[in-house]
């Protein structure tokens, strides 16, 4: 069998891009004198619902982060309090100011330090990032910066700051920290401080009731997948551009004093891998590594439920360059629903090569994952921006998948599982390799409950949560969560990765693993 190759030359990209790479350089030479606009004065709000606006039951979910651990250093969480923030951004000159007060808290709430603060940069039409850099600070008061990462976007792929994420650092006492706001939608003011209105209040999605579907198994892959209900959840942050930045060399400054924050030994080893060294950002929609691959970022803007998808990467493209290194299937493409980020298509042709090195000519079958542009995909609340995909339980054979791609495992008319139809170990091995893997890191599968118990009972009479896995096993269970309409295919989320900053996470409700099932 040969080898998948993953990391494809996007050779469609490159065609499809040639004009957008030279956008910015056109621009310069032939655009008109921009007409004079006013400067655009906006509030920042966090986007941290655990300090501004969190629900009642705030207890019931995953624990908000209290540190960010990098590559450069340890960032802390929830210890700086910004206030009266103001973003003034020119929208002729693309300067950017951004003004106001910070504190800083020790985990006590014993305040350690508070000042005025103003931060200034200079963006490019080319470039969606701006570093703003600190004025007036005095020998003894932290050293403050942030990196706006802008998320307007013109016809011609020109970035603005009219909406804007700001990630802010701040290094003190030899401590990073950070936060994060976005700008505010336009005539509405916002209180950061004491945001605790309804109008503000997180959206908690409620399970739907079972769906009963009255298709025959054998014809149900020839119409429709089943209804998905939705899980249970509350809105997180931005990715932003917290992972990806150097610290030490953020916070450089020209006299070596004591603002230099110590060296993190657990982390300061840590090298980048080699496929990644000597990345080249070519503009805002695509970067090329060392090894020459050209690649699409900033495609998954917003949350999974409530979001868009710009730049899109095409499994059917992947699939035809891929050739006999294919080991996927896409159903119903006519829907033309194949769109996704570049790391869900990796990753799908991951997973796809993994099955078929278990079963010989056994295939990865591959539904919804979002329209071209994202937004709402009926019936679906989710599949928005390209990080979810509905893909087919194993079955226990090629020829019964072939068969029946999307086979029927539990019934929601009578609440039965069909063991004879698919394989519980293949779809062990599937989920155990889609966890232990960390280039594209899961989020969530959404499973059916009956299906969940069956996985539970084959890893303990497997010993897997004794065995040489059982951490990835824990995980696993940690992280696979019951939403109805599961019971024909599996929903994965992919977490947001470092090359999608204007991706945001969902916050779950807490996962006890099997225990809650028995």
């Amino acid at each position: 069998m040969k080898k998948a190759k993953f990391l494809l030359p996007m050779l469609v990209l490159l065609t499809a891009s040639c004009a957008k790479l030279k956008v910015s350089q056109n621009n310069t030479a032939d655009a008109a004198v921009p007409k004079q606009q006013e400067p655009l004065h906006k509030e920042l709000i966090s986007t941290d619902l655990f300090q501004t606006s969190a629900p009642e039951n705030t207890e019931q979910f995953d624990s908000p982060k209290v540190e960010i651990k990098t590559k450069s250093g340890t960032l802390l969480l929830g210890q700086t309090k910004f206030s009266a923030i103001k973003y003034d951004y020119d929208q002729t000159q693309h300067t950017l100011k951004i003004s106001g007060h910070l504190k800083i808290e020790t985990k006590e709430k014993k305040v350690l330090t508070e000042n005025d603060f103003e931060l200034s940069g200079k963006q490019n039409s080319d470039q969606a990032v701006i570093d703003m850099n600190d004025h007036g600070r005095k020998p003894n008061d932290p050293v403050i910066r942030a990196k706006v990462t802008c998320l307007t976007i013109a016809e011609n792929e020109d970035v603005s700051c009219e909406k804007a994420l700001v990630d802010f650092f701040v290094l003190f006492e030899k401590q990073y920290f950070t936060d994060q706001f976005e700008t505010a939608p336009a005539a509405k003011s916002v209180d950061v401080a004491k945001s605790k209105t309804n109008e503000s209040l997180p959206t908690i999605l409620k399970t739907n009731e079972p769906i009963v579907s009255d298709k025959p198994a054998a014809v149900i892959e020839e119409t429709d997948l089943q209804s998905e209900g939705s899980e249970e959840s509350i809105d997180g942050r931005f990715q932003g551009q917290v992972e990806t930045v150097d610290l030490p060399e953020f916070f450089k400054t020209e006299s070596s004093d004591q603002t230099t924050a110590e060296k993190d030994p657990v982390h300061i080893q840590i090298e980048q891998p080699e496929s990644e060294k000597k990345t080249q950002i070519l503009n805002t929609n695509f970067i090329q590594n060392s090894s020459g691959t050209i690649r699409p970022v900033n495609q998954a803007v917003g949350f999974p439920d409530n979001g868009s998808l710009r730049n899109a990467t095409s499994l059917k493209t992947q699939q035809t360059l891929l050739k006999e290194d294919s080991f996927y299937s896409i159903s119903f493409p006519d829907r033309e629903r194949f769109y996704s980020t570049f790391e869900m298509a990796q990753m799908i042709s991951k997973m796809g090569h993994f099955l078929n090195s278990k079963i010989s000519d056994l295939k990865l079958f591959v539904g919804n994952i979002s329209a071209k542009r994202g937004g709402h995909l009926s019936p679906h609340k989710s599949h928005q921006i390209g990080v979810d995909a509905d893909i087919a339980y194993p079955a226990k054979t090629a020829a019964e998948a072939q068969k029946t791609n999307f086979p029927v495992v539990v019934t929601q008319a009578n609440r039965q599982i069909n063991k004879q139809i698919y394989s519980v170990e293949k779809t062990f091995e599937l989920f155990k390799f889609a966890f232990k893997q960390n280039e594209f890191p899961v989020d969530r599968i959404f499973v059916d409950r009956l299906i969940i118990q069956d996985l539970c009972t084959y890893a303990e009479n497997k010993k897997e949560f004794s065995g040489p896995d059982k951490l990835i096993t824990e995980k696993i269970f940690q992280n696979i969560e019951h939403v109805d309409g599961h019971g024909d295919h599996f929903h994965m989320r992919l977490k947001c990765s470092d090359s999608q900053p204007a991706c945001r996470s969902k916050v779950y409700k807490k996962n006890l693993g099997c225990a809650q099932f028995k």
